[in-house]
């Protein structure tokens, strides 16, 4: 996932506890899946009137389990 979160949230060098890389349990379970931040992501998008990904990617990336 492509996702616009701060740095200290996916940066490997980062100790914060809810980084993703380290601590995906407590990301998720603070801010939630890496596929719903993508869904509020892409309705956010479109709402806004942005180019949005090509439904094939999008439906992929909805299939994954993270």
């Amino acid at each position: 996932f492509i996702l616009p979160v701060p740095l200290v949230l996916h940066d490997v060098s980062s100790d914060h506890p809810n980084n993703v890389t380290h601590c995906k349990k407590a990301f998720v379970k603070r801010f939630g899946s890496q596929k719903s931040l993508f869904e509020i992501m892409c309705l956010s998008m479109e709402e806004e009137g942005c180019t949005m990904p090509d439904i094939k990617v999008y439906l992929a990336i909805r299939g994954t389990s993270a």
